[in-house]
C-alpha cells in the first residue's frame, strides 16, 4: 500500500540536511505567518472553502517575508501530474500549483511537487510563481534542489546575501561555543578549524576520520597527512613552516588526552573530535559551493570565527576590512582572471608566528 509519509520523510530529510536549514523557518501543513495563513484560508484542494494544508512551507523570517517555498507530496509516481493539471486533490503537481496560485497574491512562490516512496525513483517538478502572475513557470531542474538554489530562483541578490550571512555567523558562534565548553585554547581554535577545512578537500581524510580509534591517531595519522597532501597539491610556499604550526595540534589535550570536559561533564575526546569534523563537513564545507556568486564564503566564515574566538590583536592577526579591499579592487578595476600579489601578506608570512590563521585568512 502506498505510503505518503515515506515521500514526506525524503523531503524532510533533504531540507534538514541542508547547510542553510538553520536560517529558514520550516513548517508542516500550516504556517505561523499570518499572511500565509490568510492566503491558504480558503485554499483547500477539495474546493470546499476550507483551509489549504501543504506538506511543507519554507519561509525566511529573518531576511524577507515576501518569498515562500511550498511543497506537495504524493506516494505514487503515477500521481505526480494529471493530463489537464486540474486535479489538485489527487496529484502532486496539480496540488502544489493550486497552493502557489493562492499564495502568489501576496508572495513570490517556488512550488515543489514530489512523488515516490524511494529516493532513487522519486519524481520532482519545480515551478516559480511570481507575485501577481496568472500562472507559474516550470524550472528546468527535475530534482530536489538546495535551499540556496531555490532562493536563487527568486533572483533577489540581497536575500541570497543575507541568508548566507546570518547562517555563517550562526555557525561561527556555535563552533566557538563548543570549543569554549571544552576549554580548547583560543590560540588553537583557528589552527584546528583551518586544518580541518583544508583536510576536508582530501578524499582519503573524509573516508578515514570516522573510523579512527583515538584522537591522537586521528590527528597524527589522518589529519596532519591530509593537510600536507592538500597544501602540497596547491604548491603553497613555506610548506614546512605551515606544517610546523599544524603539527602543534598533536600537543593539545584534544589529541593527547582520552577524555575532556564539556561543560564540566567528561566526554571521550575522540567523540568530540569526530563531531567537530562532521559538523564542519556537513554544515560549513558545503558553503564553498556558494562561491560562484562572488561571495567569499570561507573568508566570511573565518572572519566571523576569529571575531568570536578572541580578539584579533590577542591572536596576532590583522584582517583587512572588507570596505578597504573592495575599494582597491574597484580602483584597479580587478577582473576575475587577474592575479593579485599581496606583498604585505608575504611579509606577514615571514614574520608572524601565527601561521595557523593564514590558509583561510589569505
Amino acid at each position: 500500500m502506498a505510503n505518503e509519509r515515506l515521500t514526506e520523510d525524503i523531503v524532510r530529510e533533504h531540507f534538514k540536511n541542508d547547510p542553510l536549514f538553520s536560517s529558514v523557518r520550516f513548517e508542516e501543513q500550516k504556517s505561523t505567518n499570518i499572511r500565509i495563513a490568510e492566503c491558504l484560508a480558503e485554499a483547500s484542494k477539495s474546493g470546499k472553502n476550507k483551509s489549504g494544508k501543504p506538506e511543507f512551507i519554507i519561509t525566511f523570517p529573518t531576511q524577507s517575508m515576501d518569498y515562500v517555498i511550498v511543497v506537495e507530496c504524493k506516494a505514487s509516481t503515477n500521481k505526480h501530474k494529471s493530463v489537464g493539471c486540474d486535479k489538485p486533490k489527487d496529484y502532486a503537481v496539480d496540488g502544489v500549483l493550486h497552493y502557489a496560485k493562492a499564495l502568489s497574491s501576496e508572495f513570490n512562490v517556488v512550488a515543489v511537487a514530489v512523488s515516490g516512496e524511494k529516493p532513487e525513483v522519486v519524481l520532482v517538478s519545480n515551478f516559480l510563481h511570481k507575485k501577481g502572475d496568472a500562472a507559474a513557470a516550470e524550472m528546468p531542474d527535475n530534482k530536489l534542489l538546495s535551499i540556496y538554489d531555490y532562493v536563487k530562483a527568486f533572483r533577489n541578490e540581497q536575500l541570497n546575501y543575507n541568508l548566507k550571512d546570518v547562517n555563517i555567523v550562526e555557525k561561527a558562534v556555535k563552533l566557538n561555543d563548543d570549543f569554549h565548553s571544552c576549554s580548547i585554547s583560543e590560540s588553537m581554535r583557528n589552527t584546528l578549524v583551518s586544518g580541518i577545512l583544508l583536510a576536508l578537500q582530501d578524499d582519503i581524510f573524509k573516508a578515514s576520520y570516522p573510523v579512527s580509534e583515538s584522537s591522537y591517531d586521528l590527528a597524527k595519522d589522518v589529519l596532519i597527512p591530509a593537510i600536507k597532501r592538500v597544501l602540497t597539491k596547491a604548491k603553497v610556499r613555506k610548506l614546512d613552516d605551515m606544517m610546523g604550526v599544524y603539527s602543534k595540534i598533536l600537543d593539545e589535550p584534544l589529541a593527547k588526552d582520552p577524555a575532556i570536559k564539556k561543560r564540566k561533564k567528561p566526554i571521550k575526546t575522540i567523540e568530540f573530535f569526530k563531531e567537530t569534523i562532521k559538523y564542519l563537513e556537513k554544515q560549513v564545507f558545503p558553503l564553498t559551493q556558494l562561491e560562484e556568486s562572488g561571495y567569499d564564503v570561507l573568508g566570511r566564515f573565518y572572519t566571523e570565527f576569529v571575531r568570536y574566538a578572541a580578539s584579533k590583536q590577542k591572536q596576532g592577526l590583522v584582517l583587512t576590512p572588507s570596505h578597504v579591499t573592495e575599494l582597491f579592487c574597484d580602483l584597479v578595476e580587478l577582473k576575475v582572471s587577474d592575479v593579485v600579489y599581496d606583498i604585505i601578506f608575504e611579509d606577514l608570512i615571514q614574520f608572524n608566528d601565527s601561521l595557523d590563521r593564514l590558509p583561510l585568512a589569505g
